[in-house]
């Protein structure tokens, strides 16, 4: 036998950790991220507005939704229109609707 003393190789492991962490980060610091591109958020994820369920007649929904799809309008768009409406006329006291 040598007498030579063999360290351990995590007894490495650990030398090179310490040495590691006694070293100053000299790294430059990264710019923050990019803004991600894509989809802007939506109605859902806006405070503003809540999500609700309504039951149409199928034939007042196919063309409803085709006609606003000739207009480049959503649903929920003429939904909103057509509530405030009938909001201002109740507060007015004559029914617009």
């Amino acid at each position: 036998m040598t007498d030579k003393k063999k360290a351990s190789r995590f007894a490495v492991v650990a030398e090179n950790v310490t040495k590691l962490r006694a070293e100053p980060d000299l790294s430059p610091a990264l710019p923050p991220p990019a803004p991600k591109m894509g989809r802007p958020p939506g109605k859902s994820s806006d405070p503003n507005y809540t999500q609700v369920t309504v039951y149409l007649r199928k034939s007042i929904h196919q063309t409803a939704r085709k006609m606003l799809i000739d207009e480049r309008r959503q649903f929920s768009d003429l939904v909103d229109e057509l509530v405030s409406q009938w909001i201002d006329g109740q507060e007015a006291g004559s029914p617009k609707v």
